[in-house]
């Protein structure tokens, strides 16, 4: 079993339940690429970024699970890779599977990349539960 070191991971979590989208986005290097579960938008931006997070956090998720994560570390690089699954549950009631990668600087702890898309297997019956609002 290889230890994960999932307090990146956990910041991030712990920042979604504040509900500040500028919380969020301070989490994320100013020239940090955004792939959100929720658009298909990529947001470089700081101002995108955190049009995104309005919009996503406006649906009060939460993460019910965590799993698969697996660590990468870049000793050259000093980038930090960590992908898994996660769900999210909204106040409406929709839950959200999907997967994950985030990469850090090492050094800040920034996000320099993050991209999440919903679980193919997923993805119909989500967007089949849902109003078409949600996705944007």
């Amino acid at each position: 079993m290889v230890y994960v070191d999932n307090s990146k991971l956990q910041k991030w979590i712990d920042t979604l339940k504040t509900g500040s989208a500028g919380e969020m986005v301070a989490l994320y290097s100013f020239s940090s690429i955004l792939l959100p579960t929720l658009s298909s938008q990529m947001r470089i931006s700081y101002e995108s970024k955190l049009d995104y997070f309005k919009h996503f956090l406006s649906k009060k998720p939460k993460v019910t699970a965590v799993y698969d994560i697996q660590e990468q570390y870049g000793k050259i690089t000093d980038r930090v890779i960590l992908s898994g699954n996660y769900d999210f549950e909204f106040e409406d009631g929709a839950i959200a599977k999907a997967r994950f990668t985030f990469v850090y600087d090492a050094k800040s702890d920034l996000i320099l990349t993050h991209h999440s898309s919903l679980q193919p297997e997923t993805k119909d019956m989500f967007t089949a539960s849902i109003d078409s609002n949600f996705v944007f």
